[in-house]
């Protein structure tokens, strides 16, 4: 064995697992999520907001512009759907451009306009709940799921 290739041997394995660690992908949460019931004569009306947090990894080599494709209401013991989809507004403009190192929050309204069944506060009140979701990115064509910490409905009877 050469000294060259003992030597270099080594230093190029060094290196290219210190690649490992570099983040080029986009990550994405939900972050502060709530759902507030509201019973009216009609049905029941759902309140609330939460925070999609958005990042591209700083080794990415461009930006990607994100897209909210799904998101839903669901039980946070057993995944079961409560609301799907999950109507919410958000409150900047989407698709929206992510840049290399980058964190977005784009915060999202629940759509006061919707009414559910009077029925659908069992569900909704059982326990706790999370927000999932679904986004696109334009750098790698691919979808990247989410999921809120889990949290309890209020304004529940």
């Amino acid at each position: 064995m050469s000294i060259r290739t003992h030597i270099l041997g080594p230093l190029i394995s060094i290196l290219v697992l210190g690649c490992g660690d570099r983040t080029v992908e986009l990550t994405a949460a939900v972050e502060e999520a709530s759902v507030q019931v509201e019973q009216l004569t009609l049905g029941t009306r759902l309140l609330g907001s939460f925070e999609l947090v958005l990042f591209l990894g700083r080794f990415s080599p461009e930006s990607t512009s994100v897209s909210v494709e799904t998101f839903s209401l669901v039980r946070a013991s057993d995944q079961s759907t409560v609301v799907s989809p999950f109507e919410a507004v958000a409150q900047s403009e989407l698709p929206v451009l992510v840049e290399p190192d980058q964190t977005k929050r784009i915060t999202f309204v629940l759509d006061d306009q919707s009414l559910r069944p009077a029925e659908d506060i069992d569900a909704i009140c059982a326990g706790p709940l999370q927000v999932i979701g679904v986004v696109s990115d334009s750098f790698t064509e691919s979808n990247t799921s989410l999921t809120s910490d889990p949290f309890d409905a209020t304004g529940c009877p």
